[in-house]
């Protein structure tokens, strides 16, 4: 019996991506790893001979994940993006853990393009300075409250019951991944293995790139902060903790996207 499933939105893709990321699930996962497509409302449905969930509407690809994420019945899931890829062994190496240290998130390094499949290898992801802290989770967890640094997107099994106690991804095209991950990683129950998991390719249209605003990142802050105000007195404390920062760094990611589409040298990353 499979014990991890994989959950791919599709949002009219071209079906070569959709069939890529599927094939890099066979390459990346135990054999018999259950996958589910949900069909976020396309023009075209997918081509795929996986499971599919068709949604009557367009909806987030935060709720989309959630469609999936209710359709589940393995101990462990794994939600991937239509144009991304998991790196062979990837999705095993992060199961063996996660079932071994009985841990909710473990999660791997993101290497990522921009400009499609011919686009130049540009990023890693999580930073640097957060691999510091893979023998601390519960500062790991605390450090998550403030600037998102725990995948659990691609790059990560997850505990399913646990996905859903948290209250699963926020209805939302960006930042929902960070809403999810920051009540599950100040659990001190998420750990980083480091080794390439996936394959992001940043393409005009993706999701990440819709809306860059300075608005928009304020609202994932906000969401972040609305999840951590459930998680209890301690969790609380540190969202009200949280508002400056993320001001400032919702501020600084704008300007970043900004100096980036215009061509000029960026201030980095926040």
């Amino acid at each position: 019996m499979s014990s991890l499933t994989v959950v791919v939105p599709f949002w009219d893709l071209p079906d070569q991506l959709l069939q890529r990321a599927l094939d890099s699930v066979n390459r990346a996962a135990p054999r018999g790893t259950d996958v589910i497509v949900v069909d976020n409302a396309s023009t075209a449905p997918p081509k795929c001979s996986a499971d599919i969930i068709s949604l009557p509407h367009r909806v987030t690809v935060g709720a989309a994940r959630n469609a999936g994420l209710a359709a589940v019945q393995t101990c462990y899931c794994l939600f991937l993006d239509a144009d991304d890829e998991l790196l062979p062994g990837a999705a095993s190496a992060l199961l063996d853990v996660a079932r071994r240290d009985d841990l909710q998130v473990v999660a791997g390094r993101i290497l990522g393009r921009r400009g499609g499949l011919n686009g130049a290898w540009s990023w890693g992801y999580p930073p640097g300075w957060v691999w510091r802290l893979r023998n601390h989770p519960r500062a790991l967890g605390v450090v998550n409250v403030y600037r998102n640094a725990v995948p659990v997107v691609g790059a990560a099994v997850l505990r399913t019951d646990a996905v859903r106690h948290a209250g699963g991804f926020g209805d939302s095209n960006r930042g929902e991944d960070w809403v999810l991950s920051v009540g599950m990683a100040l659990a001190g129950s998420a750990a980083l293995l480091d080794m390439p998991c996936l394959l992001v390719q940043v393409r005009p249209d993706s999701l990440s790139t819709r809306d860059e605003s300075e608005s928009a990142a304020r609202r994932t802050r906000r969401d972040v902060r609305h999840r951590l105000y459930r998680a209890g007195p301690l969790a609380r404390l540190l969202a009200l903790s949280a508002v400056p920062i993320h001001m400032y760094t919702a501020h600084r990611r704008a300007r970043y996207r900004h100096s980036e589409a215009s061509g000029r040298p960026g201030t980095g990353h926040s």
